[in-house]
């Protein structure tokens, strides 16, 4: 999938925020804010980039450097998202989205969530004079159906990839972990 499809977010963070708060996560919390465990760590969906276990609260509390660009990325691509279901019936006649890339016939390429801005760029717009498109009621009806199936299939993987945090997590110990008990010291009798 080349969009976000994660559960939305039961809290948020802003910069007051404590990483206890972070730490107290489970998997499928952390999954809403694109947080996928990946071997013995996580991997951040969003920013393209390995979390150790450790600095998850840093990755995510804007206070920190890390956490405010994690927000940034996050913000991104979830305004590339919301475009793309609403508007991507209407170009998939001359764009296509694979590996988190766009390819469209006039030529350009880039990360997918530059696409809504390629789109509105004069070079584009000037192509797009000579492309013939379908009539207005085939691509009504095409984008119709593509809001659909993004609907249906954003459900399908948002809980294939809840059940597969799921799985992972019995795998790995708790972000925090209990305190181990100091022994009292001995007693001279």
């Amino acid at each position: 999938v080349d969009w976000p499809a994660f559960p939305a977010p039961q809290q948020t963070f802003n910069k007051d925020s404590q990483e206890a708060e972070v730490q107290a996560l489970d998997a499928v919390q952390l999954l809403a804010h694109g947080l996928e465990i990946k071997g013995n760590k996580y991997h951040c969906w969003y920013c393209e980039e390995s979390v150790a276990r450790e600095d998850v609260g840093k990755h995510l509390i804007p206070f920190y450097r890390k956490g405010q660009q994690h927000e940034r990325y996050r913000g991104v691509w979830q305004d590339y998202a919301k475009w793309l279901q609403a508007d991507g019936g209407e170009v998939q006649d001359y764009m296509t989205f694979e590996d988190r890339k766009f390819r469209c016939k006039c030529g350009a390429h880039d990360t997918c969530y530059l696409a809504p801005e390629h789109v509105k760029q004069n070079k584009h717009l000037s192509w797009m004079r000579g492309f013939k498109q379908p009539s207005q009621p085939v691509r009504e009806k095409r984008a119709t159906r593509w809001r659909e199936v993004c609907k249906a299939n954003l459900e399908e993987q948002i809980q294939l990839n809840i059940s597969t945090q799921q799985e992972l997590s019995s795998q790995l110990p708790p972000l925090v972990t209990a305190p181990v008990p100091v022994p009292a010291p001995a007693v001279k009798a």
